[in-house]
């Protein structure tokens, strides 16, 4: 039960630290509802695997970012690279989470105009 009262922690503080992951996971959760009302269960399951890797990719992202804040309040440049780099990796999994929707958005449009 510890872990479990340690993730609802973790949660509670995403509400305060990251709002960027907030947005985006709430997005897939209406993306998702609305496959599994269209009973597109093979992109209900590549949107949900691509969403978590997004959503968490911008959880690392503010670990990074809130532990080098801990380190210095001064400017750093070293600190700067880093927080460049994490800020790189997560806007992998965003471009990716984009191309997944987008083309289910060009599906459906493809299907709903012939």
């Amino acid at each position: 039960m510890v872990k479990i009262d340690t993730s609802v922690r973790g949660w509670k503080k995403i509400l305060k630290y990251d709002k960027s992951a907030l947005i985006k996971g709430g997005l897939s959760v209406v993306v998702l509802i609305l496959l599994l009302v269209l009973q597109d269960y093979t992109m209900f399951v590549l949107t949900l695997g691509v969403s978590a890797f997004m959503v968490s990719a911008e959880l690392f992202n503010t670990c990074i970012e809130l532990i080098c804040d801990y380190l210095t309040s001064d400017y750093d440049e070293r600190i700067k690279i880093i927080k460049d780099v994490a800020a790189a990796s997560t806007n992998i999994a965003y471009f990716l989470w984009l191309e997944v929707l987008a083309w289910k958005v060009y599906q459906l449009i493809v299907t709903y105009t012939l």
